[in-house]
């Protein structure tokens, strides 16, 4: 299954750079294994940017969640971290 995974997140960031957006594969994994991706700067909002802050990273089951599925295909990046409910963590579990 993380193989699958994997491959998502590739095709992910694949397509993300032939649109001209920063994405890379994460170096940090989810608690379950699942891969990350890392988007930005280029592409994102920098007004909506936290000081410092450079890209976001988001969590494959993040990325495919139904409610997020939409907002990110439109790459509506910011309105998915601006979604997340106030106790997110970067690394937890996905939900099942």
């Amino acid at each position: 299954m993380l193989g699958t995974e994997m491959q998502q997140a590739k095709i992910i960031v694949e397509t993300l750079r032939r649109e001209g957006i920063d994405a890379n594969l994460s170096d940090e994994v989810d608690v379950d294994g699942q891969p990350s991706i890392d988007v930005g700067p280029k592409g994102l909002d920098p007004a909506r940017m936290n000081l410092g802050e450079t890209g976001i990273c988001f969590r494959l089951w993040e990325i495919n969640d139904p409610k997020n599925k939409a907002l990110f295909a439109a790459r509506k990046f910011h309105e998915i971290v601006e979604s997340r409910p106030p106790d997110w963590k970067a690394y937890r579990r996905r939900p099942r």
